[in-house]
């Protein structure tokens, strides 16, 4: 009985793979966000007079985040937080998910003839290596789907701040 259980034992710690950090899972899903990761998220306007315009980029780590509101390259508006508790864990929990839009954006072709889109893009590095990095330009509906995935995803984080028309009121 001993030996029996002494192999099983041996079966269960050798041969089953114990994922570890920053491992891809064995289920091949997206791995979660190393905590070491920096998070880029820009979002463009579309293009309207200058006291409209308003983008914004977004820098977040698991200790800081930090936006800049500008109006065609004009820093209108910048602000800095300590990451709330609990962002970085949603980020991490909907990275997968990005992680597949960004592959269906990159199979998808650009709208042609569509003028007056905004953009999101998203550029997630750990150290030197990028683990993702994609634009995606929204216009008359073409990408809705992709763009509305990862403002739904940076949502958490854009939350730690006012809104853009608070920081950097149109006009």
């Amino acid at each position: 009985m001993r030996v029996r259980l002494a192999s099983t034992l041996w079966a269960v710690t050798v041969l089953i793979p114990c994922p570890t950090s920053g491992a891809t899972p064995v289920d091949g899903a997206a791995p979660a966000l190393p905590a070491t990761a920096v998070i880029t998220y820009t979002f463009t306007d579309s293009s309207v007079p200058p006291q409209y315009h308003r983008s914004w980029t977004m820098t977040v780590t698991p200790n800081r985040s930090d936006i800049t509101v500008d109006s065609y390259g004009s820093v209108l508006a910048q602000r800095s937080a300590t990451t709330a508790v609990g962002v970085w864990d949603a980020l991490s929990a909907g990275f997968p998910t990005v992680v597949e839009s960004v592959e269906l954006a990159r199979r998808r072709t650009a709208p042609q003839g569509c003028t007056g889109g905004t953009t999101e893009a998203v550029r997630v590095e750990d150290g030197p290596d990028v683990l993702i990095e994609q634009s995606v330009y929204n216009c008359g509906g073409t990408n809705s789907d992709v763009a509305e995935t990862l403002r739904a995803w940076i949502a958490p984080a854009r939350s730690q701040f006012p809104p853009t028309d608070v920081m950097a009121p149109p006009g």
